[in-house]
């Protein structure tokens, strides 16, 4: 049996995809996940930008349906993978807040990074990750 392809999603990815269209392409990586065709890496840094970015009053004046935020941290805790990378130095990424998505793939062996982020798309692919859009995998993954 052949494994789902893992991934460590960004978390304006998940934000996006709890506040932007329901049938997007950002949505439809949760239900990649959630159907078991995507795995998901997760690390406790990860999470805690998670929860850090889901706390701002700006995010939160976008949930007027609780139940898509629900949705989005059943998806998270249930259906993704616990790590805990070890911290690198990753000196071609310039944002240093997104640490996390490098040294998460890397001790996860991941296949893909999702991002919307070019400077972490373009730091990633330099690096020899996969990076790409949730469009970008959704075709590829068809």
């Amino acid at each position: 049996m052949t494994l789902a392809p893992l991934c460590v999603l960004d978390t304006m990815i998940v934000v996006s995809a709890m506040i932007g269209k329901p049938n997007g392409s950002d949505a439809q990586m949760l239900s990649l996940i959630e159907t078991g065709q995507l795995r998901l890496a997760l690390s406790d840094a990860g999470l805690l930008e998670f929860v850090n970015v889901m706390s701002r009053d700006v995010v939160q004046q976008h949930f007027p349906l609780p139940t898509r935020v629900f949705r989005a941290g059943l998806t998270l805790g249930l259906m993704g993978t616990l790590y805990r990378p070890e911290r690198y130095d990753w000196t071609s990424l310039s944002d240093l807040k997104d640490w996390w998505l490098l040294d998460l793939a890397f001790a996860a062996e991941a296949d893909y990074i999702v991002t919307r982020d070019k400077k972490v798309l373009s730091a990633a692919n330099k690096l020899g990750f996969t990076a790409l859009t949730p469009p970008q995998l959704l075709k590829f993954l068809k």
